[in-house]
């Protein structure tokens, strides 16, 4: 592996840490109730940025293909987690209605009759119910 003269090699352990790390802390946000919930955007878009300088510094280092896949992982599990917390930020008063419907029916007709509001008002077919 080629370095350029003065380059320091940073560890894979402290970038895997690092984005260890702003995982857990997805996680923990992602955990929360909505609109709450959308905190979580906060570490992704972090984990991303860090994981991005990752790739590059490796390519700048032509570090082993194995070296950068890792990180490669790493990006399309954020951009999942993103993907899915901007989803839920959008799509959240749908969401709220529908559980507020379910907390409150307590017979299979009243749950019934909010599956059939979830379909007419169009959210049932974002989340292909």
């Amino acid at each position: 592996m080629a370095t350029r003269p003065g380059a320091t090699m940073q560890p894979p352990l402290q970038w895997s840490m690092t984005s260890l790390a702003l995982f857990a802390l997805v996680y923990l946000g992602a955990s929360l109730p909505l609109p709450t919930r959308a905190i979580a955007l906060v570490p992704t878009v972090v984990v991303a940025v860090i994981t991005v300088r990752e790739l590059l510094r490796q390519r700048r280092e032509d570090a082993p293909v194995r070296m950068r896949l890792m990180p490669t992982i790493t990006l399309v599990l954020v951009g999942f987690v993103f993907l899915t917390a901007v989803a839920q930020v959008v799509l959240y008063d749908g969401i709220k209605q529908y559980q507020d419907c379910l907390s409150g029916a307590s017979t299979s007709q009243a749950r019934a009759q909010c599956e059939v509001q979830r379909q007419q008002s169009g959210f049932g077919t974002v989340i292909g119910g």
